[in-house]
């Protein structure tokens, strides 16, 4: 590992997309724009999914440092 401790801060932006397909079967299943299921609605919880992901960058990605987030 490097020291990084003196390395001036930057300020970084990463911006995802995802564009959802759904079947007509699944659309049937949409109720005021959400999909709930047993373990909760479907759209919140990929979400919820998503910021974990971003909170675990570090620890998914071989030597990458624990980042910082201020948004996400």
């Amino acid at each position: 590992m490097v020291n990084v401790s003196a390395k001036k801060v930057t300020h970084r932006t990463a911006k995802a997309r995802s564009i959802i397909v759904l079947n007509d079967t699944i659309l049937e299943h949409l109720e005021n724009d959400e999909i709930h299921t047993k373990k909760g609605p479907v759209f919140q919880i990929a979400i919820i999914a998503g910021v974990m992901a971003a909170k675990k960058t570090g620890d998914l990605i071989p030597l990458c440092h624990p980042l910082g987030l201020e948004n996400c």
